[in-house]
């Protein structure tokens, strides 16, 4: 989940630094975001933090949640250009 974090910032110095790339732009930035939302759905869904640890869903997760679908939708986007 790190290196989904840090991803647009990846991707952010191959654009800057202007490497030639062997896939569309945004296509690696929109499965990045995919694979994140899966990986933050799962930890929040199915395998959800119990109550007897006093771990529970606050707004981070949902920010997280958000976060990897604009990453998703730009990507998206940017690989329909």
């Amino acid at each position: 989940m790190i290196a989904g974090a840090l991803s647009p910032l990846i991707l952010a110095w191959i654009i800057v630094r202007g490497h030639r790339l062997s896939w569309a732009p945004g296509e690696l930035t929109m499965v990045v975001g995919f694979t994140m939302i899966t990986l933050i759905g799962y930890n929040g869904i199915i395998s959800r933090p119990g109550d007897t640890f006093g771990i529970g869903l606050d707004y981070g997760y949902w920010l997280a949640l958000l976060a990897s679908i604009a990453i998703a939708a730009t990507g998206f986007l940017r690989s329909q250009v």
